[in-house]
């Protein structure tokens, strides 16, 4: 190699302010990208959940509220409170049986594609788990 060409490459490398502004811009690039990919869909899924939620709330949440037509302001306030972090726990769990049911479904996917019928492809665990997970996060945020 020519030891001018090798010189010019270490010292492209020495200089690591350009190389952290290149990999900002690459991190920055791929968040951008990320977020246009999966991002409305991510909404779009938790606002379904929050919605579904909040039309057929667990019995705890109902007689929560129930109970807070009869306190006092303050008490109403916690009570309300209380209510809303239930739901959110409610639909944590209905997203972790959401998650175990289409996993269930794939595994019955995959063991008929090793029979050669006609199927859709099986979803990986890890990408199931990993779609409940951000769905919860961004529900949480959400709320």
């Amino acid at each position: 190699m020519d030891p001018d060409a090798f010189y010019r490459l270490a010292a492209s490398l020495n200089d690591t302010d350009a190389m952290r502004r290149q990999i900002t811009a690459a991190l920055s690039t791929l968040q951008n990208s990320f977020k246009d990919a999966y991002f409305p869909a991510l909404q779009e899924a938790a606002e379904r959940q929050r919605i579904s939620a909040m039309e057929h709330p667990p019995k705890e949440v109902t007689l929560l509220r129930a109970l807070s037509a009869f306190a006092d302001p303050q008490d109403r306030q916690r009570l309300e409170q209380l209510a809303g972090t239930w739901l959110r726990i409610h639909s944590m769990q209905n997203i972790g049986t959401l998650c175990r049911s289409l996993t269930q479904r794939n595994d019955l996917i995959a063991a008929r594609s090793a029979e050669d019928t006609p199927q859709t492809s099986p979803l990986s665990a890890q990408a199931v788990q990993m779609a409940g997970v951000l769905l919860a996060l961004t529900l949480w945020e959400q709320s």
